[in-house]
């Protein structure tokens, strides 16, 4: 069975090293130094992004808040030098309480099928994989390290949650509809399979806005869909930083991938997937 608290402390420990490795003599993380998925960020701003998530779950989960409007902002230090140090505080309080909390233990969450620390559990240990491979290929632009090896039993499960959480219409809102294509899409990791269909999401929002977006559902086990247009295979380590845009289909890291159909309908995928 995954250990996502493992893997949390591993990714979170890897993420640190990468990123220290920016620093210049006095200690400050890079402003200059890029991000390649995230141009806009520095290697400083990705320490703090993943401090303030990071910190985010620490307080919500181990203060049992109700409502994320109660959380109180974490405040960026005014020297980017002092980042790793408040990175190492959150991280640290954030292994802590998630290792403490019971899995099935209620807790906020930003999504339906969220509500329990076992999801919080999933998701930080994602975010922690994903940045930490955005501080390795930081390292790697800066002259520093290369990006190191992925769990593939991390990647799928990863697969999983990007599909089924960051990208999926399921759960459909109550205010709008699933207007499925005739395009399917299959991603394929070794033994693993996950069959997908694209469409919109059409209706009105509760802010009384008309909403038409491009979306996608997750083809559950058992369940029939459209033929796949588009099949890409590789590990499970590179189509999960390919959903993430952290590699192309072409190259990068985790090994070669395939693409057999409409190259066109995997960019379509690629490009519903979260970047941050």
């Amino acid at each position: 069975m995954l250990d996502h608290l493992q893997a949390l402390a591993d990714n979170s420990d890897r993420f640190r090293a990468a990123i220290a490795a920016t620093a210049g003599p006095d200690g400050a993380l890079s402003a200059t130094v890029s991000v390649p998925a995230c141009p806009d960020w520095s290697a400083a701003d990705l320490a703090w992004h993943l401090t303030e998530v990071q910190y985010v779950w620490a307080r919500m989960v181990g203060d049992g808040l109700a409502r994320y409007v109660d959380l109180p902002p974490l405040v960026r230090p005014d020297l980017d030098a002092a980042l790793p140090e408040l990175f190492d505080t959150w991280n640290q309080r954030l292994r802590t309480v998630l290792a403490e909390r019971e899995p099935s233990q209620p807790c906020w969450s930003w999504h339906p099928t969220g509500g329990n620390v076992a999801w919080v559990r999933r998701r930080q240990a994602q975010e922690a994989l994903i940045h930490r491979i955005d501080a390795e290929q930081t390292a790697g632009v800066s002259g520093h390290g290369a990006v190191g090896p992925i769990d593939e039993a991390l990647a799928a499960d990863g697969i999983d949650e990007i599909l089924s959480v960051m990208m999926s219409a399921d759960p459909v809102p109550t205010w709008g509809r699933f207007e499925a294509e005739d395009a399917g899409m299959r991603l394929v990791a070794g033994p693993r399979r996950w069959d997908l269909v694209l469409g919109r999401l059409v209706g009105t929002d509760d802010d009384g806005v008309d909403r038409d977006l491009e979306s996608v559902r997750l083809i559950a086990e058992g369940d029939e869909g459209p033929e796949p247009t588009s099949t890409i295979s590789g590990s499970a380590a590179a189509i999960d930083l390919w959903l993430w845009r952290r590699r192309s289909l072409d190259d990068g890291p985790g090994g070669a991938m395939e693409v057999v159909g409409d190259r066109e309908l995997a960019a379509r995928l690629q490009g519903l997937a979260a970047i941050t």
